[in-house]
């Protein structure tokens, strides 16, 4: 399974739900360029997609795919779904949690500083749209209240969370210049029910029925927004859900699947993140990589034993397990 990253461009995101997958389903997690804060960030959402079809399939030559994208990562995970679809390829699965289509004629734009405003609010930061502009930002505030929620990016240090802010308002920018294309598939929405009345009644899953000409399927989870990837809960009724929507356990591969001939020693390896910069997404657990190894897509310049965890990993490793200072408290595993 193939998560796209959300606005922030990390995919740390989905580590709570490694462990509510099968074992047998190897986890990427797809983070977004200039997360190093080098290099050109894409112009386009499709330009995006484009990269990262190219990148999965570096990964995995063949479909078929599973991709799941929460907030943006949705409406990229979609771009993706139809960029692969167009090079002859199977999707097996395109779910989206409580990611919708951007609403074309809605209204005068919002101001991406009222919009990253927002966003930090509904994260709990208390912030103005005042202290966003001009390129301006309370980091010192903002990593003091992501180390008090036990947030591994408040270990994050200036150059980089500077990076993930210039990511996120490239892809905020990215986002409102989008209208989706058309997919012929089906696809599976993950809606968060804790919302209001109005915001319900906007994102509906049938909001996505204008690009879609399969099924769109439903389930609604007891989480917010953000509880949708904090709540182990909601992450369980997340986990659940893909099986169920293509049909395993039990599945008996259609005529043209590839499933049946993805290689044993692939399906061995249990997570494995895509490297996207120095930022690397940490998508193992110690209750599930005993016994196996962390591996990464080769890139240029990138060994692919790398372990998955960020900057410091240099340093980590020459430590010894368990001293890297910013990674999460479940990495390294127990396993080394």
């Amino acid at each position: 399974m193939f998560c796209v990253h959300p606005g922030s461009g990390m995919s740390w995101c989905y580590s709570g739900l490694v462990r509510h997958l099968p074992a047998d389903i190897p986890v990427y997690g797809v983070q977004a360029a200039g997360l190093d804060g080098d290099g050109r960030l894409p112009a386009t959402l499709e330009e995006m997609a484009a990269e990262y079809a190219d990148l999965i399939q570096e990964a995995q030559p063949e479909g078929p795919y599973r991709l799941l994208g929460w907030s943006l990562g949705g409406n990229v995970a979609f771009a993706m779904a139809g960029e692969l679809r167009a090079r002859g390829q199977e999707v097996e699965l395109l779910a989206f949690l409580d990611a919708y289509p951007r609403q074309a004629g809605s209204g005068p734009q919002t101001p991406l500083a009222e919009v990253f405003a927002h966003n930090l609010r509904d994260a709990g930061f208390a912030v103005t749209e005042e202290e966003l502009t001009g390129g301006r930002f309370p980091s010192a505030r903002y990593r003091a209240f992501l180390n008090a929620a036990g947030d591994p990016m408040g270990r994050l240090d200036e150059d980089e969370l500077a990076a993930v802010l210039r990511v996120f308002m490239n892809n905020a920018g990215l986002m409102r210049g989008h209208t989706p294309g058309t997919y012929d598939g089906d696809v599976l929405v993950l809606a968060a029910e804790r919302a209001d009345a109005d915001k319900l009644a906007r994102r509906g899953a049938e909001s996505w029925r204008p690009h879609v000409t399969g099924r769109i399927e439903r389930v609604g989870v007891d989480a917010d927004h953000l509880g949708l990837v904090q709540s182990d809960a909601a992450l369980a009724v997340v986990g659940r859900a893909p099986d169920a929507f293509v049909g395993r356990p039990g599945r008996t591969p259609g005529p043209g699947s590839r499933a049946s001939r993805i290689p044993s020693d692939r399906r061995s390896h249990r997570h494995e993140p895509l490297v996207r910069g120095r930022l690397t997404p940490c998508l193992s657990s110690p209750s599930t990589t005993s016994g196996s190894t962390t591996t990464t897509a080769r890139r240029p310049g990138v060994s692919a034993r790398r372990p998955p965890c960020c900057s410091s990993w240099a340093r980590a490793a020459a430590a010894g397990p368990g001293t890297c200072t910013r990674c999460p408290p479940w990495w390294p595993p127990a396993s080394g």
